[in-house]
């Protein structure tokens, strides 16, 4: 299960404008693609141990992590 702030991002971009509108006022929430896991790529290289990682338009949480 996704934890609650990425249910609002992946509601919003699915029906539109919502609560989390005005604090996303310049940006097209459509564009937000959520992914499940950090890359392999961001865990070897990183000092700490991430729970998301966001890329340009790409979300990637570690949804256990999060909860």
């Amino acid at each position: 299960m996704l934890p609650a702030f990425l249910q609002a991002l992946a509601a919003e971009a699915q029906v539109g404008p919502g609560p989390l509108s005005p604090y996303f006022s310049s940006f097209n929430l459509d564009d937000i693609e959520i992914h499940e896991g950090i890359p392999w790529h961001v865990r070897a290289f990183s000092e700490i141990d991430p729970s998301a990682y966001t890329s340009g338009n790409d979300i990637y949480a570690d949804y256990l992590s999060l909860k």
